[in-house]
């Protein structure tokens, strides 16, 4: 993820109340004030995100 896909996730945060990143198979992502799911792959992705929708 680039500095400026970083720039541009981070100006989203602040229209919504909560911002979830998928980080699949990546390098670390920091995008401040956005939750990132780490997964191990797909099934587990969908694991995360369906316990951070639930809440």
């Amino acid at each position: 993820m680039s500095a400026a896909d970083q720039a541009a996730l981070a100006m989203l945060r602040a229209r919504y109340a909560d911002l979830v990143v998928i980080n699949l198979g990546r390098p670390a992502v920091v995008v401040p004030g956005a939750k990132i799911l780490k997964p191990a792959n797909a099934v587990d992705a969908t694991r995360q995100w369906q316990s951070v929708i639930a809440r």
